[in-house]
């Protein structure tokens, strides 16, 4: 008899065979979970020659808020790993990406200090509590100077 189709990992559908005449609930729970694996292993990505147009995209992306995990995700986009030896070989590169950094840690603690001033959605009295110094306080690490 013909079981349940299992998921591959590179797609598709892997069918295997279950007896339920000589098997309790339980052992045909264990079986399931113990499904075979699909022969296909996802492929790795191949390591990307550096590209200045591939480091600017990179760049603009981060500053304009994009992690590098999302960034990477992108199957047109290096991997990470391929992204910190570019950021060790080419200066360029790097003093680029730590200017995008800082623009997107600049981005983040403006939304922190809105959120921080905005009590429209308080739920709670703040009993003079200054939510803005707390967050500034907070962000002393990132040298802002939006907190002075």
């Amino acid at each position: 008899m013909k079981g349940l189709r299992h998921p591959c990992r590179g797609g598709g559908w892997r069918d295997f065979e279950i007896n339920p005449m000589d098997q309790s609930e339980a052992t045909r729970l264990q079986r399931l979970r113990r499904a075979p694996r699909c022969g296909t292993k996802p492929s790795r990505r191949r390591r990307h020659d550096y590209s200045p147009e591939i480091a600017d995209l990179i760049c603009d992306r981060i500053a304009g808020g994009a992690s590098l995990r999302q960034i990477c995700q992108d199957a047109t986009m290096p991997a990470k790993s391929t992204i910190f030896v570019w950021l060790e070989e080419h200066e360029d590169f790097a003093r680029s990406y730590s200017l995008a950094r800082q623009i997107q840690i600049e981005d983040l603690v403006d939304e922190i200090l809105e959120i921080a001033d905005d009590s429209s959605n308080d739920w709670i009295d703040r009993g003079g509590l200054t939510v803005r110094s707390t967050a500034c306080s907070t962000l002393t690490v990132f040298d802002d100077p939006s907190c002075g």
